[in-house]
């Protein structure tokens, strides 16, 4: 007797039709086989057959239990009007569970189910069956496409129905893509392109990005009806341009359930004009940046790998790979995806990401899948997302190992890239830039996509002749063209003749415009204007924000006016502790280096100078100032900025306690101050522009900090 349970059921209406998938487990004496079973009503028998036979005959297993199921199986479908009445019972064999006797078939009063019964036939089941030489496979193939088995066990000869189509996965197209989110005629069109050209290189297997229809994140734009709608048209259009080579891509699916959260992340097999849903996102980020925990069902892990040219494809969605006991030591979820995938048996596993860049997550990604696959002795396949969207940036680097572990292809860093890897070819080590040089191109990109996405084509900014807005003015020339960027120089009676000197000769690095505009008039028209009210002050803080809100007057002013796009230039280390002026130098669209700290800062600026001078040498030797009072110096109320920034890695990264920080050698004294005035500045960063995430903790909305609270790390009761 063999134990007949149905694992799970997938039921999709785009398909042949009408197709029903149905993944069995079948038992005897221990050893367990996992087949699949494909249904259906339509008349398109051809395709169905030829679909079928791809699905297992290229599968070639041929091990002990459940082989000779593989061999026999396609004789079922010899007949239509036999698959007609096949459906018919379906919904009653999907259901149930019972015994399947060797020759009466599955016993049970109603006696259509020995039509399912009929699959399972006593001659080509057994766990003592010997594996099939090749020439006796080859033999049953091209039977099983010659006869069929009918209701009664009778064996029919019939012609064969179609010549049977051998597709392979020798090569895999990579579709590296920058999506905009909610963008789906584009987006779709994107994808179809990119498609058609991954054919043309010679790919027989495309995979794209999660999400990547409707861009990711989409975040509330999820709770609007017209925005799935709007999806599931721009699937509808796409899916009419795959032909033969499929495509495995990432999009938002309805749940069927009554209850529960109504979308699901899910991985959409789309070929022959046709698709449907093969994986659903099990583990939903929800922290940092991510809360997709508020908008999608998890799937319940019960689908079984996705078949396809000989080979099991195991298929997930980001996070899913992202919980692996053996590289984390405490993991965030109960579950592992990845390892309920091999206990069912896989070939190849597939990971559709749309994975957010900060320092060193390229080398995070790739140790982790690297021991996925040396473990499950697998290639490994994931296809990240590239480009910005909002304060996130995406930096594609896709990976394709191999068994070893080993790259056998990588996707560009921060652009896209459409890349055909064939699986067979040599593994080698990874090779990665320095860090300076992927936080600027994450800079550069996050900037770029910034604006055009937004509508904009050129900026403004302000130009110090400090390091800060240096730096920023490079990364805007650099993304935009230096002919879209305008540096404005506002010298008050503070600003040193060197520091208009810099502004002036890197805007003439650069090529980009320039203009000066000083200040001084306006500000002693401003102190004199409020100086009844001061009961006789004078100088001080007040003063200095006035110098600081007049130039964000006047870059408003200009922005306007032209329609320029403003960016802010303040630094992560400087908007920690507040050392920053509302409504003055915080006004603009973006802080381009909002979560860059400033030790960070220097070294970029001085990798750009590697080959020549581009920033002015004065302006990173230089000690930083604001300059908006007489000799001031930043070293006045903060401590060197390597001691700062250790306080803001181990305070706001780590989330550390200042007990934590004196063990690593941090004056408490110091590091008590910093933390007062980190906490005591959350109200102005609130309100400050969204700036683009590279740190692995960015204020923002991946840090999420209450302004009224009173608890004091520097006094723990």
């Amino acid at each position: 007797m063999f134990r007949f349970e149905t694992v799970h059921v997938n039921t999709e209406s785009e398909v042949f039709g009408r197709f029903e998938e149905i993944d069995f487990s079948l038992e005897k004496e221990g050893v367990r086989a996992e087949i699949n079973v494909f249904f259906t009503c339509d008349e398109a028998l051809d395709d169905l057959v030829d679909f079928w036979m791809d699905q297992w005959f290229a599968a070639g297993n041929r091990d002990h239990g459940g082989p000779a199921l593989v061999c026999g199986g396609p004789a079922l479908f010899g007949g239509q009007t036999f698959v007609k009445n096949v459906v018919r019972v379906l919904d009653f064999a999907t259901t149930c569970t019972g015994e399947v006797a060797t020759e009466e078939g599955l016993e049970h009063e109603d006696e259509r189910v020995s039509l399912v019964s009929a699959q399972f036939l006593p001659e080509n089941i057994g766990s003592d069956r010997p594996s099939l030489t090749d020439r006796d496979w080859h033999r049953r193939k091209s039977e099983a496409t010659n006869t069929f088995q009918d209701v009664n066990g009778t064996r029919n000869s019939m012609k064969p129905i179609k010549t049977i189509h051998n597709q392979s996965f020798a090569k895999i197209g990579i579709l590296q893509l920058n999506f905009t989110i909610g963008n789906f005629l584009e987006n779709a069109k994107h994808l179809g392109d990119a498609y058609e050209q991954a054919v043309r290189d010679g790919a027989d297997f495309v995979v794209a990005p999660e999400l990547g229809i409707c861009g990711y994140p989409p975040r509330d734009l999820l709770n609007r009806a017209d925005f799935l709608q709007s999806h599931d048209r721009a699937i509808q259009d796409l899916t009419k341009r795959i032909k033969d080579v499929p495509l495995l891509m990432g999009g938002i699916e309805k749940s069927t359930q009554k209850n529960g959260r109504p979308l699901h992340n899910s991985a959409f097999f789309l070929q022959k004009g046709r698709s449907r849903v093969v994986a659903r996102k099990c583990l939903l980020p929800t922290y940092d940046v991510f809360d997709e925990d508020r908008y999608f069902e998890p799937g319940d892990g019960a689908q079984a790998p996705l078949r396809f040219g000989g080979k099991r494809i195991g298929v997930t969605i980001c996070e899913d790979i992202w919980n692996d006991e053996d590289v984390w030591p405490q993991r965030r979820y109960r579950r592992d995806p990845v390892r309920d995938l091999a206990r069912k048996g896989m070939d190849i596993l597939i990971n559709l990401s749309a994975s957010p860049w900060n320092l060193e997550k390229e080398r995070t990604r790739y140790r982790l899948l690297r021991e996925v696959a040396r473990r499950e002795k697998i290639p490994v396949i994931q296809v990240n997302a590239v480009g910005g969207n909002d304060e996130l940036v995406f930096d594609g680097q896709s990976l394709v190992l191999g068994a070893k572990g080993g790259v056998l292809g990588i996707g560009a860093a921060f652009r896209e890239d459409v890349k055909v890897v064939d699986l067979q070819g040599k593994e080698e080590k990874p090779v990665w830039t320095g860090e300076e040089e992927q936080v600027f191109r994450a800079l550069v990109l996050g900037t770029k996509d910034y604006l055009q996405k937004c509508g904009f084509r050129e900026v403004v900014l302000g130009l110090s002749g400090g390091i800060d807005s240096a730096l920023t003015a490079v990364i805007a020339s650099e993304a935009l063209g230096s002919d879209k960027v305008l540096g404005v120089a506002m010298p008050s009676r503070f600003s040193s003749p060197g520091s208009v000197a810099d502004a002036e000769a890197l805007a003439k690095n650069l090529g980009i415009r320039y203009a000066k505009i000083p200040i001084e008039d306006s500000f002693e028209t401003m102190v004199r204007l409020i100086a009844p009210v001061r009961g006789g002050k004078q100088g001080g803080l007040t003063e200095e924000n006035l110098q600081s809100r007049l130039r964000g007057v006047i870059l408003m002013g200009i922005s306007n006016d032209s329609g320029r796009l403003l960016l802010t230039t303040g630094n992560k280390s400087e908007m920690a502790v507040g050392y920053c002026t509302l409504y003055g130098d915080m006004c603009g669209a973006l802080g381009v280096i909002a979560d860059v700290p400033k030790t960070m800062v220097y070294r970029i600026s001085r990798w750009l100078n590697r080959k020549g001078e581009v920033i002015p040498q004065d302006s990173i030797e230089k000690a930083p100032s604001a300059e908006l009072r007489l000799d001031q110096k930043d070293q006045d109320s903060l401590p060197p900025y390597e001691e700062l920034d250790r306080i803001l890695e181990s305070y706001v990264v780590d989330e550390g306690s200042i007990e934590a920080m004196v063990k690593k050698g941090i004056n408490k004294k110091i590091a008590e101050e910093i933390v007062r005035k980190i906490d005591l500045s959350e109200y102005k960063r609130r309100q400050a522009a969204p700036g683009l995430k590279v740190t692995t903790k960015a204020f923002g909305v991946g840090r999420r900090v209450p302004i009224a609270q009173r608890f004091d790390p520097r006094r723990l009761d």
